[in-house]
């Protein structure tokens, strides 16, 4: 995520995506660590993506707000 986020940061910001189905990452799992990236990205300064997504081990996918 923050390399993402490093990449589309000179450009105003963008989107994300994770692919996680190869390690089954639940969404309750997803949700926790991306919330917790959140924070720590805010304490630090450091630069978000608009939007994280998802892709979660079952193939779904999520969306979670990451910065405005």
């Amino acid at each position: 995520m923050w390399k993402a986020a490093e990449q589309v940061n000179p450009w105003g910001g963008g989107d994300a995506v994770i692919d996680a189905r190869k390690v089954g990452l639940t969404e309750q799992t997803a949700r926790q660590h991306v919330s917790e990236a959140v924070a720590e990205a805010g304490r630090k300064g450091k630069p978000l993506p608009k939007k994280i997504h998802v892709i979660l081990g079952d193939g779904s996918m999520i969306t979670i707000k990451g910065r405005e």
